[in-house]
């Protein structure tokens, strides 16, 4: 069973979205939760949910855009070769 490339290209391009998503949700939250100073002795010893930060999420955008690229990238070379060798069989 062959495995197409323009599959593969799509499987990426998919996820990487899904990944942006879940940054701008994380972005959205962070605008909407703006950021209270408090004092040490009221900071919680372990936090119950781990909360995204400014740099997370922009390191979660970067890496969903070039996983994007990564999949385009795969899907353009994959119709060049069926181009090529449409051309070959011609």
């Amino acid at each position: 069973m062959s495995i197409s490339g323009i599959h593969s290209g799509m499987q990426i391009i998919q996820q990487s979205y899904q990944q942006m998503e879940k940054a701008s949700e994380d972005v959205q939250s962070l605008s909407s939760d703006p950021l209270q100073t408090q004092s040490l002795d009221s900071l919680p010893e372990k936090p119950a949910e781990a909360k995204p930060n400014q740099i997370d999420t922009v390191i979660a955008m970067n890496q969903a855009q070039s996983y994007n690229r990564a999949g385009v990238n795969i899907v353009q070379r994959s119709n060049e070769m069926i181009g090529t060798l449409l051309d070959v069989q011609v």
